[in-house]
């Protein structure tokens, strides 16, 4: 049976989400984590894309993206083979290292990307890797606050201008809203 073709149109946002194989780690150590950064900037730069979050985990991976251009398939089939291939000869496996196709949901909504970007914030807390969001190195929330170097790809200006114009005052209402333990997000996410 034909897979249903994806939503891949210029100018959307998307919730992504790559899970490793039968669930097993697709990260190792920060080298692998380093890697990782490196390919999605090589990705975002090739497609133009925005990254307003993303948290990478041990088995798992979320990603916000905007897609000026499109090129959301494209790009998450480099990113995804690009890492794969580091990770297969570093750690002399072979196969998959990913499990299914990605995962992604268009966000049509305001409310959808807030409770996107709180949902990706939380991640490592509710995975037992932090203590808090802003604890977790791998994740781009502590940069969006401006208490770690944000990454080349990471468009920290595009996630504050969605809490407000003034940079001061959007990073005292994105921290205020990300601290809201519990904020719904609209619509179903697949927890990981």
């Amino acid at each position: 049976m034909a897979r249903r073709p994806r939503h891949d149109y210029p100018g959307a946002s998307y919730h992504v989400t790559m899970r490793g194989n039968n669930r097993s780690r697709i990260q190792h150590d920060d080298i692998d984590c380093g890697v990782w950064h490196r390919t999605t900037a090589k990705v975002v730069r090739r497609y133009c894309w925005d990254v307003l979050a993303y948290c990478l985990l041990t088995n798992h991976f979320h990603l916000v993206v905007r897609t000026p251009i499109g090129g959301l398939s494209d790009g998450m089939c480099l990113l995804n083979g690009g890492y794969a291939r580091h990770i297969n000869a570093r750690h002399g496996r072979i196969d998959h290292v990913f499990g299914r196709r990605f995962w992604s949901k268009p966000i049509g909504t305001r409310a959808y990307l807030l409770g996107s970007l709180h949902y990706v914030a939380w991640n490592p807390v509710e995975a037992g890797l932090a203590e808090v969001p802003e604890s977790y190195r791998w994740s781009s929330h502590a940069a969006v606050l401006g208490l770690r170097e944000a990454p080349s790809f990471l468009a920290v200006d595009a996630v504050l201008e969605v809490f407000d114009a003034d940079q001061t005052r959007a990073r005292a209402a994105y921290s205020s809203y990300v601290a809201n333990r519990h904020v719904p997000v609209p619509g179903t996410v697949t927890r990981v």
